[in-house]
This record gives structure tokens, C-alpha cells and sequence, in this order.
């Protein structure tokens, strides 16, 4: 018999926080999924987040939070696996950023944000190509060579990023994020005087518009890196994705703030459908930061595939909650994001106590077939019953 799932409230801030984050991200994943649908190309997130094997499972790590073992996609426009590949990516720059602050005192970080004229009429995957090609022209220039070479250049990490508004259309740029081993407060802004005519007539080349005023080559100082990294991690987290970021009186989306707005919009609104959509074709495959070659290991910074980030703890569990299949499909989508945010503590053994007290008040434990602890397997009505009976509860 599948079991009634009540809803029961949150207990803690904590607990408030991971469910709220996991709740919006299963649910934007859902709503991708019905908007890409029938999408060849993109057809592997309609996999996302199912059962991995013949039994669903829910897995705590030794270390870290748990996690349901389902397929991931892996794609950029996946809510759930952007944001996880993205977190990852943004804790390695920020471990990268104190090596290099370590290893080089005299060390100096820059900012480069490479942008262009666009209207609401072009195509991102027409005017993404031409960018893509002006950056690769910009970089192969001996001119842009030697004058990143004069600041003692060690390499460059680039983040991508494309934005959407009713009145410009898409704004696809890059944020890269330059170390050079020593370089004056009068050498980054001459350098960035001369790298700022290469981009434009780069540009012009492939007939984007841009002008020398809106080019950004600047020293970034504690603030400035502070304010970027928050800015990532809101973005990886999906913190902002229920609200469009306004400029004057205009809204720019973020990809999933596209999505948000179709889910919440009456009628849901096609238009935020059609744009997502030709977001998603245009991006598959980039990275939300791309390291230049060598970079990396002269910091000392372990990078990690997209395979070894969604597949990590898989083989590392302290124990897992095997689900009656029939039970696992019935439960809600919050339900799910519920069940995750209630192993608090810092420990596995806190974690599993926290799971414990939840499933003594709620459904849950009649939907659990069975408990394995360190590959030893028990039936989860005995389980339950001895963890009761030593707890003191009956």
C-alpha cells in the first residue's frame, strides 16, 4: 500500500535553506524538461533525476550532503546539475585565487569583460558565433600577445555568461579574470588603452558594433573580486532566479530566470519558453570557467571533469535508504527536496539521527524497503523498529 505523504514543516534555518534550494531547482528542472522537449539535440535532460538502476536510493556520503542516486545530464541548461557543476567550479577559482595571493604577493589580478552592441532581433546563435570568432581573433594578435606578455602574464580564467531582455534581446559576454605576476596600477591602464582598440576592430571584423568606452580592463581589489565571487555563487545557487535583474526599467533574465518567469507567468508565457530554448541549443557544452592551459597547475588547484563532479561520493556512502519503487514515484517532487534537508548535523551519525526524528513523525518510513550501513542491508520496518527501541521511543 503507498503511503500518504503529509506535508510537515521545517525545523531549523538550515533545514529551511536546503529545502527551499532544492525545491526550486527540482522544480525549474521539471519545467526545463517540458520546455525542451522534443529537442534532439538536448534530449538527455529528460533523464535528469531518474532512478539510477532498479531501486531508488538515497545516499550520505561520509562526507558532504545527501543526495538521491539518479541520472544526471550533466547540461549547462539543467538547473540542478548547472548548479552543482558550477559550485565546484567557483570553489576551485577561489582556492586558485588564494594560492596565487600566497605564491605571488606581488602578484596582480585584472578583469576583463569582453561585450558588444546587440539588438532584440539577432540571433544568439548568429551573434555568439561572430563573438566567439572576434575573441579568438583578439587573443591571436601579436599586439594583444606582448601586451598581456609586458604585465607578466601566468594565464586566465573566462566565465561566460548570456543575459536577455525585452528591449536589447540576448547579451551574450565574458568576465575573464587575468593573473600576471607583477604589474603597476600605470601599466594595467595603458594596457588596457592599447587592448581595447585590438577588440574593437576584432569586433568589426565579424561585424559586431562595440566602442573603446565600453571596454573593461581594470585592477580587481578585494571588493571587487568579494562582489564577483557573491555574484557567482547567488548565480550557481539559483538565489535569484525567481526575479529578473532590472536596469533602469528594463529586466534582464538570466537563463533560469527565463525559465522562473514561464513557470510563474499566467498563461505561461511563451516568449520566456522560445528564448530559453535558443539559449539552451546555443550553449550546450560550455563551461561555466575555463582555466587556460597550465594555469591550474601552477596554483596547485585540483580541477575535476563534469563526470568526477556529479559522480562524487557515489562509491563513498556511509550508508543508503533504498525506497519502495512504487512509494519513491508517488512522492512529490517537495516531498523529495523535504527528505534531503532533514539529515542535519556534521557528522553521518548526526545526519542519520536527524533522518531518524523525521521519520518517526511523518509517512516516510513506510516507504523505505530497506536500510545498507557500510554494505550490511536490514529491512526498514526493523530498522526503524530497533533504532525506536534504542532511542527509547518505545
Amino acid at each position: 500500500m503507498t503511503p500518504s505523504f503529509a506535508g510537515v514543516t521545517s525545523s531549523s534555518e538550515w533545514e529551511k535553506s536546503v529545502y527551499e534550494n532544492l525545491s526550486i531547482k527540482f522544480s525549474l528542472r521539471e519545467t526545463v524538461k517540458k520546455i525542451l522537449d522534443g529537442v534532439g539535440e538536448l534530449k538527455r535532460i529528460q533523464n535528469c533525476g531518474s532512478n539510477r538502476g532498479s531501486v531508488p536510493a538515497l545516499a550520505l556520503p561520509k562526507k558532504g550532503n545527501p543526495y538521491f542516486m539518479s541520472e544526471n545530464c550533466g547540461s549547462s541548461s539543467c538547473p540542478y546539475c548547472a548548479s552543482k557543476l558550477g559550485a565546484e567550479r567557483l570553489k576551485t577559482l577561489e582556492d586558485g585565487i588564494k594560492s596565487f595571493q600566497a605564491c605571488f604577493p606581488f602578484g596582480c589580478l585584472v578583469m576583463l569583460v569582453l561585450t558588444f552592441s546587440h539588438c532584440v532581433t539577432d540571433s544568439l546563435s548568429d551573434i555568439g558565433k561572430r563573438f566567439h570568432d572576434a575573441k579568438v581573433l583578439f587573443f591571436g594578435q601579436r599586439g594583444v600577445k606582448e601586451t598581456l606578455k609586458s604585465l607578466g602574464i601566468l594565464g586566465r580564467v573566462t566565465a561566460p555568461e548570456t543575459t536577455w531582455s525585452s528591449l536589447n534581446g540576448f547579451h551574450p559576454h565574458e568576465h575573464i579574470l587575468f593573473f600576471f605576476e607583477s604589474a603597476t596600477d600605470e601599466a594595467v591602464k595603458r594596457a588596457g588603452e592599447q587592448l581595447s582598440v585590438y577588440w574593437v576592430n576584432a569586433c568589426k571584423a565579424f561585424g559586431l558594433e562595440t566602442d573603446l568606452e565600453r571596454f573593461y580592463f581594470e585592477k580587481a581589489i578585494s571588493s571587487h573580486l568579494q562582489e564577483y565571487v557573491t555574484k557567482c555563487a547567488r548565480e550557481v545557487t539559483l538565489a535569484d532566479c525567481k526575479r529578473a535583474n532590472v536596469v533602469g526599467l528594463v529586466s534582464h533574465y538570466s537563463p533560469f530566470q527565463l525559465v522562473s518567469a514561464y513557470e510563474y507567468t499566467e498563461c505561461e508565457n511563451k516568449v520566456y519558453a522560445d528564448k530559453f530554448r535558443e539559449y539552451a541549443l546555443y550553449c550546450k557544452g560550455l563551461k561555466s570557467h575555463n582555466w587556460s592551459r597550465g594555469l591550474a597547475e601552477l596554483l596547485k588547484v585540483k580541477q575535476y571533469s563534469d563526470k568526477e563532479i556529479l559522480s562524487f561520493s557515489e562509491t563513498d556512502s556511509a550508508f543508503r535508504v533504498i525506497f519502495r519503487k512504487e512509494c519513491f514515484d508517488a512522492m512529490p517532487l517537495l516531498l523529495k527536496a523535504r527528505i534531503i534537508s532533514v539529515f542535519e548535523g556534521d557528522t553521518p551519525q548526526q545526519k542519520l539521527d536527524s533522518f531518524l526524528q523525521y521519520a518517526k513523525d511523518s509517512s516516510v518510513r513506510d516507504a523505505v524497503d530497506k536500510i545498507e550501513i557500510n554494505g550490511k542491508s536490514c529491512p526498514g520496518e526493523m530498522f526503524f523498529r530497533l533504532a525506536d527501541q534504542e532511542r527509547g521511543l518505545v
